[in-house]
């Protein structure tokens, strides 16, 4: 796994928390929905219980892989934000903190910097940082979250 990769792990689980939040947001419409159907009165076959299990059982699976995937996830951020500052050169700590821990355009980090050539700060200080990561945090000494590891699969 590359720098660029190890650090780009925090917008991953991001991205994936997102995802699983809007599948339970579903899953409850789904539910709701079934429930009117079934009010005294209401027609169909098969009982509320029975139409109702499968999206709440879902929603409690989502729930939980969610919690996990929080919990690694600021284990992560806490571990990847330690590594970073542990680079004396406070230039390379800003941009790799801005652009990996808060997930900050490029234009923001140049900016943050105090730099006006958003290609040169990308191109040039991005990839000296990431040398300068790699130098201080060797590979087998980083922290993947346990979901994102493939020999836990």
């Amino acid at each position: 796994m590359t720098v660029k990769e190890y650090l780009e792990i925090a917008t991953g689980i991001d991205k994936r928390i997102a995802s699983l939040t809007d599948r339970i947001e579903m899953l409850r419409t789904r539910a709701e929905s079934i429930t009117p159907a079934y009010a005294p009165g209401g027609s169909g076959g098969g009982t509320p219980k029975d139409k109702l299990s499968a999206p709440v059982e879902e929603m409690v699976d989502s729930e939980s892989e969610i919690r996990q995937i929080r919990n690694e996830f600021i284990e992560f951020r806490d571990r990847a934000e330690r590594e970073i500052q542990r680079i004396p050169n406070n230039i390379y700590a800003t941009l790799l903190e801005e652009k990996y821990i808060k997930g900050n355009p490029w234009g923001t980090v140049t900016d943050k910097l105090g730099y006006s050539d958003e290609k040169y700060v990308r191109e040039v200080l991005h990839s000296r940082a990431l040398a300068e990561f790699d130098r201080i945090t060797p590979e087998n000494t980083r922290f993947v979250p346990s979901i994102l590891r493939t020999d836990s699969v």
